[in-house]
């Protein structure tokens, strides 16, 4: 077997691979085209040491071709599984999400469906040269001593890279060495990126398991925050919060009501209120969050690692994502007190219906958490369009007529990238001060905001709208599209015929300019929120403040994250 030439090919899948990750995006210079080579070739070069490891050791040199031809195959699937995962999600896979490539049933049953003519050609010509090329020449004697170039070629380009990145970030080596301690650089992409995949492995293994026992200075920390333990007084609204007697009046009665919540993805509030070629981008978004019980255009997003995934979580149990790792693939077993558990004991069903897998992201089991019963997911189906799916989510409607009822609606059509124009938009927007790519997002925007207007008009016309509070909010900020780092403003709006009346704090989005107008909250808010909106006696509140109470309590930023991170870490609500 030829090295130098096992090294080569895999260096052109890494190619392959590092181009499905900036997608269209311009290299930035020639400093990060010299860090791509680096990890390329730390990659190609470790994965060469691995295929030749047993080659000259006897007796298990007779295997070497056997276990050359696993490691390509396995090397393979990562690095096609990264370039699938990355075209649908804009991310690089994290070690844990390996066996989601089985669960790519988003655009129909198989992962066929997501896969390219690029890929099969890829493919073929990669384990075409490994049998003309490679594998057809066998070890030599000397084979073993041959990995000590390889050997060295990684190390010389691990110090590449990180000679590299403190050139181009300004800082000292030793400094960009700490990155796998370090919360900041937490992105897959970034480390796939800049420090390639063998540290993306390395730094998912570093955080592999996390799950302890609670010590006691977790139990010291969190008695000190045991009021997020304790049950609301009263178990509903106190006369001095500003809610009127309709919504405390909901609170009592909350069994003759009905929530729909739709959770929207990466609907920013600039989308909601923006006009483009003459046209509100989302029209029926925007007279509704006009006419609301409250509207609030200044939410904060606080995703982490998991994106989409993080603000299903924020919402459905009041925590912030774990501070390194990805929740619904490292503790998807922990037990949580979620907000459909909260609606079951008011006696609702609860459903939810999304445009994914059933078990992509683990959904089947975090709804599970959740508390929500009934899962209706993208197979149900078969396709994934917001058209589709709200036409399933109205249809999930009538099964759930008769009975209270708490169904969450997630939509698909507005997840990253937009790179390219959507071929069921509605309008064609135009403007040359925009970058294409938010062009590209309206038109998606207005696509989506079209089929909520239907679904909103079925619950009139059902005569659900009335005993209905419908809360329409964002899974997270649009991030790296044209904003950088920026995590601009999300929005928060409870509208229906279950209505706050005129004196709640920002009641109603009256002009253009409502949004900067708000108080700022976080997502975190909301989870407390609605507990105290359905008068729950739940003895979780959440890290966060409800918006329509002062907090007297409220917990910092770092409080929030090293609370949430001890009730993962420690499965706190499992506790006996």
């Amino acid at each position: 077997m030829s090295l130098p030439v096992s090294f080569i090919i895999y260096f052109l899948l890494l190619c392959y691979t590092h181009y499905g990750f900036i997608g269209d995006d311009d290299l930035d210079g020639p400093l990060f085209v010299a860090i791509l080579i680096c990890n390329m070739s730390l990659d190609a070069a470790v994965v060469t040491v691995f295929t030749g490891l047993f080659g000259g050791v006897k007796p298990l040199h007779r295997f070497s071709a056997l276990w050359g031809w696993i490691v390509a195959a396995v090397f393979w699937l990562f690095c096609l599984s990264n370039v699938v995962y990355f075209r649908q999600f804009h991310d690089c896979m994290d070690l844990t999400l390996i066996g989601e490539v089985r669960n790519f049933d988003i655009l129909a049953e198989s992962i066929g469906a997501l896969v390219r003519a690029g890929d099969i050609v890829v493919t073929a010509l990669y384990f075409c040269a490994f049998y003309f090329l490679a594998w057809r020449r066998q070890w030599r004697r000397l084979a073993w001593m041959r990995l000590r170039y390889f050997a060295v070629l990684a190390v010389l380009s691990f110090f590449g890279i990180y000679g590299l990145v403190a050139r181009g970030t300004r800082n000292y080596s030793l400094e960009v060495f700490a990155f796998m301690d370090e919360g900041s650089i937490s992105s897959s992409v970034i480390i796939a990126e800049m420090f390639g995949l063998t540290q993306l492995t390395a730094f998912n293994l570093y955080h592999s398991d996390m799950n302890r026992d609670a010590t006691d200075d977790d139990r010291r920390f969190m008695n000190n925050h045991r009021e997020r333990f304790m049950p609301l007084e009263g178990g509903a609204l106190s006369s001095g919060e500003t809610a009127t007697d309709t919504v405390a009046g909901c609170a009592k009665a909350v069994g003759k009501c009905n929530v729909v919540f739709v959770l929207m993805e990466a609907i920013v509030s600039d989308a909601v209120t923006a006009v483009c070629s003459g046209d509100t981008v989302m029209p029926n978004l925007w007279r509704m969050a006009r006419g609301a019980s409250y509207a609030n255009f200044n939410m904060r997003s606080e995703v982490h690692n998991g994106w989409s995934s993080d603000g299903q979580l924020i919402y459905m149990t009041g925590l912030l994502p774990h501070s390194r790792k990805v929740v619904v693939s490292s503790f998807a077993g922990n037990e949580y007190i979620g907000l459909g558990s909260v609606m079951k004991e008011k006696g609702m069903q609860t459903a939810m219906v999304i445009p994914t897998g059933g078990h992509i992201w683990h959904q089947d089991r975090m709804c599970r958490a959740y508390g929500i019963d009934s899962l209706y997911a993208a197979t149900d189906y078969g396709e994934v369009d917001d058209g589709i799916l709200m036409d399933y989510a109205i249809e999930t409607l009538g099964k759930l007529k008769g009975r209270p009822f708490f169904l969450t609606v997630l939509n698909m059509t507005t997840h990253t990238p937009f790179s390219k124009q959507f071929g069921k938009r509605l309008k064609d927007f135009h403007d040359d001060k925009l970058p294409k790519n938010k062009l590209y997002y309206y038109e998606r925007a207005n696509f989506f905001d079209f089929h909520l207007g239907r679904f909103i008009a079925v619950l009139k016309k059902e005569g659900l709208w009335q005993n209905t509070l419908v809360v329409i909010a964002s899974d997270h900020h649009v991030g790296g599209e044209w904003s950088g780092d920026n995590r601009d403003p999300i929005p928060l709006i409870f509208t229906g015929g279950v209505s706050f009346g005129a004196d709640a704090p920002n009641a109603g989005a009256d002009n253009a300019n409502a949004g900067a107008d708000l108080h700022a909250i976080c997502q975190t808010d909301f989870y407390p929120t609605m507990l105290g909106l359905f008068g729950t006696k739940q003895k979780w509140r959440g890290v966060g403040s409800s918006i329509f109470s002062a907090d007297k309590n409220k917990l910092s930023e770092e409080e929030k994250q090293t609370m949430s991170d001890i009730i993962f870490e420690t499965d706190w609500f499992g506790l006996k």
